[in-house]
């Protein structure tokens, strides 16, 4: 349970205290809520901001139920950092079938939570640029020649969604002769070279 990277692991008798937890875990309760935690140890107890601790309890009580789910969490102090994890429950159950606990494992998912913020608050910024151009639009367009972005106010005149085309190879979007001198300009643009043509 020590081997796998990045992934957390713990596990609560019905009663909320510590049956397991891995070296991963112990380090990440130190650092967000202060505590050195044991086996035995009541986690709730360890869990200062209220909202979280009753959130946490609500969560335990599903997989004391017998309930299996995932949770996206934030976690941590606000004045410094709410960290995000992506939490799987399970219920621990004896030979006789009864459950005796829970099971979770956690994976921190924050750097990835604020790239994809970071790419939306790109994609509000290109909006913004392109729908600033009245007859035009922008488009970002990948070495497979395929949208990454495209918008702009230019689309409006036709009725058009420029989120239907990403994703899309532009041969498949533009007209042959504008995919043509687009394909055949990559080599030089890639070079970094700018290239126009009306």
């Amino acid at each position: 349970l020590e081997s796998p990277k990045g992934i957390i692991v713990f596990s609560l008798d019905t009663n909320y205290n510590y049956l397991y937890f891995t070296t991963m875990h112990k380090e990440i309760m130190k650092n967000i809520w202060g505590v050195d935690i044991e086996i035995g140890t009541n986690m709730l107890e360890c869990i200062h901001h209220q909202k979280d601790k009753t959130k946490a309890k609500k969560n335990f009580d599903r997989a004391l139920q017998g309930e299996y789910f995932v949770e996206l969490e934030e976690y941590g102090d606000e004045k410094l950092l709410r960290t995000q994890w992506e939490d799987r429950y399970s219920p621990i159950f004896n030979q006789n079938n009864e459950i005796i606990g829970l099971t979770v494992f956690v994976t921190d998912i924050t750097e990835k939570r604020w790239a994809e913020q970071s790419i939306k608050e790109s994609e509000r910024k290109l909006d913004l640029l392109a729908n600033n151009f009245p007859y035009g639009s922008i488009s970002l367009i990948d070495t497979d020649l395929k949208f990454l972005y495209t918008g702009g106010a230019g689309y409006r005149e036709y009725g058009l969604n420029p989120k239907e085309f990403i994703g899309k190879y532009i041969k498949d979007v533009f007209e042959a002769n504008l995919y043509i001198r687009i394909r055949d300009s990559l080599a030089y643009i890639q070079q970094g070279n700018s290239f126009s043509f009306e």
